[in-house]
């Protein structure tokens, strides 16, 4: 989005089950445009999603699938995709076990 600071993100997520996180934290007034999301699992084969909020029922899921050591998903978007709503994150699961690195790069409006 021009005038706007295209923003990096990513974190390794390792768990024993089934566990979430935040990969940016929503902000009072503000909307996060996505660019792009990747998945990459580098041990076990986990089901791991990229996804609006913290509900987890698949309805705002911008990137998923069950994925073996070294597959992964990467997903560019329109720079004028909708934004998330106020305040709303941009959250990550790992549905079982494993070691899977998350990034994200976005525009906070």
């Amino acid at each position: 989005m021009p005038g706007l600071p295209l923003q990096l993100f990513g974190t390794l997520g390792t768990a024993g089950a089934d566990t979430t996180g935040t990969l940016v934290a929503g902000g009072v007034g503000t909307s996060l445009y996505i660019n792009d999301v990747t998945i990459v699992v580098s041990a076990g084969t986990v089901d791991s999603s990229i996804e609006w909020g913290t509900a987890l029922q698949g309805t705002g899921i911008l990137a998923r699938g069950n994925f073996v050591p070294g597959g992964g998903v990467q997903r560019t978007f329109d720079a004028l995709n909708p934004p998330s709503a106020n305040n709303t994150s941009l959250t990550y699961r790992l549905g079982g076990a494993g070691t899977v690195f998350f990034s994200v790069s976005y525009w906070v409006g």
